[in-house]
């Protein structure tokens, strides 16, 4: 992981014994056991955020795409726009003729009075 060669540790240890003392050095090898494992802690939760951050991205993706499938005109596709489209017309052909119709009324009213 480090790249470190035998001499390197050795020369790391000797120097850590003459600093520190031979009564201390226990001491401090666990303080130092101890840092490595809370930052390797750290480390895992920050790697479990980030995965989790992307799994609910990815969820969210895909409750966008089913919202949109389930939507009628998508649903039904091309065939679905058509019926949309004729409903419409035939929607407004009928208030056209409602409108006339109520002319005609008020026309046929206007002279049987």
């Amino acid at each position: 992981m480090f790249n470190i060669s035998m001499g390197e540790l050795l020369l790391v240890f000797l120097i850590a014994f003459i600093v520190v003392g031979p009564s201390d050095l226990p001491k401090v090898a666990k303080g130092l056991a101890k840092a490595i494992r809370y930052a390797r802690g750290i480390a895992s939760d920050i790697m479990a955020s980030i995965n989790l951050e992307g799994e609910i991205n990815e969820m969210e993706e895909a409750g966008e795409a089913a919202v949109k499938a389930l939507e009628p005109k998508n649903m039904l596709g091309s065939v679905g726009q058509e019926v949309l489209d004729v409903t419409k017309t035939v929607q407004s052909v009928k208030k056209d003729l409602t409108g006339e119709l109520d002319k005609i009324s008020n026309q046929l009213n206007k002279k049987l009075d």
